[in-house]
């Protein structure tokens, strides 16, 4: 009987923990999104100003590129996304 009971616990907890393990990226994920978009604009304007740094002195730095037109869109300056994309393009 005792045997019965676990097994039926087992199949419960299982499949449970293993979706937990699925969602828990997920949702750190969108936390993350809403701890960056939660930004104070003087905050974001510091943000924005080192990475236009590491891109004067490394400009092929993707990660600095890709950090500043993010922030950039955050912060709802498209100009500023837009002049590295185009200097990367070209």
């Amino acid at each position: 009987m005792i045997q019965k009971v676990a097994k039926i616990a087992l199949a419960i907890v299982a499949p449970l923990f293993l979706i937990s393990l699925s969602i828990a990226p997920l949702l750190s994920a969108f936390q993350s999104t809403n701890s960056q978009a939660g930004m104070s604009p003087e905050l974001l304007q510091q943000e924005i100003e080192g990475y236009q740094a590491v891109l004067e002195r490394e400009p092929e730095n993707r990660i600095a590129l890709s950090g500043l037109v993010e922030l950039s869109l955050q912060s709802g300056n498209l100009a500023v996304a837009l002049e590295p994309l185009e200097k990367w393009w070209s």
